[in-house]
C-alpha cells in the first residue's frame, strides 16, 4: 500500500485548527479534508477491519458529508479498499479516492476538534502520525466559543472547565508520545507567522517556502 502518512490537527474548537488547515493545505503535496469524520465514526471496525470491510466500506459511501463535501470517486475508492489489510489503510483509500486525477499528494492533514478526544486510538491506528496541537489563550477562546454559540448557552465557568479538561487529555497524550506532538500557540503563531510556520513544517517534514 501507498507510503502516505496522515497527520491531525488537534484542540478545542475556537483554539486555530482552521488557520492551521487553511495555512498546510498551500502546499500542493499536502491535502486537508473537511470535518467529514470518516475515521471516527468507524472506529469500531479497526479490531475486526478485514471481516468487516465490506459494511465499513458501505457505511463510508452513505456518509452525506463525506460523498457532498469530499466527493469521492466510488470506483477507485471501492478498487483501493479491497486491497487494504489494515484500517489505516482503509482510511488512506478514502482520502486517495478523494484527489483529483492530476493531484500528487505525500501528506494528507485531519483536522477536527474533536480528534482532542481520542487521541490514543489515533496514535495506535495511526503509529506514523504527528499531531499539530493548538492552543489558545483560555479566556479568549472562551469568549470566542461564547460569541459563536458553540455550545448554545454563555456559561464562562463551563467554558472554562471544558478549556481546561480538553487541553489535559491533550497534554496527557503528548507527555507519553513527546515526538509525536508539537504544540501550537495560537496567539504566537498570529504574531509571527513566519517563525512559527516554519516550525510546523520542520515538525511534518515538509518543505518551507515563503510563499
Amino acid at each position: 500500500m501507498s507510503k502516505q502518512k496522515i497527520h491531525f490537527i488537534a484542540g478545542i474548537w475556537r483554539s486555530g485548527t482552521t488557520l492551521m488547515k487553511e495555512v498546510l493545505g498551500m502546499k500542493p503535496e499536502v491535502k486537508v479534508f473537511p470535518e467529514h469524520m470518516i475515521a471516527l465514526n468507524n472506529l469500531k471496525w479497526t479490531n475486526q477491519f478485514t471481516e468487516s470491510k465490506s459494511t465499513m466500506l458501505n457505511n463510508v459511501l452513505n456518509n452525506p458529508d463525506f460523498v457532498h463535501f469530499a466527493e469521492p470517486n466510488s470506483d477507485k475508492l471501492k478498487e483501493d479498499f479491497a486491497r487494504a489489510e489494515r484500517f489505516e489503510e482503509g482510511i488512506l483509500a478514502c482520502y486517495n479516492a478523494c484527489l483529483k486525477e492530476a493531484e500528487t499528494i505525500e501528506l494528507f492533514i485531519d483536522k477536527n476538534p474533536i480528534y482532542s478526544y481520542y487521541l490514543p486510538e489515533l496514535l495506535e491506528l495511526f503509529p506514523d502520525s504527528k499531531i499539530v496541537w493548538m492552543l489558545r489563550e483560555p479566556k479568549d477562546n472562551c469568549i470566542s466559543r461564547a460569541k459563536y454559540n458553540i455550545q448554545s448557552f454563555k456559561n464562562y465557568g463551563y467554558l472554562a472547565h471544558w478549556w481546561n479538561e480538553t487541553n489535559q487529555q491533550i497534554a496527557k497524550q503528548a507527555l507519553a508520545h513527546p515526538d509525536r506532538f508539537l504544540l501550537v500557540h495560537y496567539d504566537a503563531m498570529v504574531q509571527q507567522p513566519k517563525e512559527w510556520v516554519e516550525k510546523i513544517c520542520s515538525f511534518l517534514e515538509i518543505q518551507f517556502t515563503d510563499d
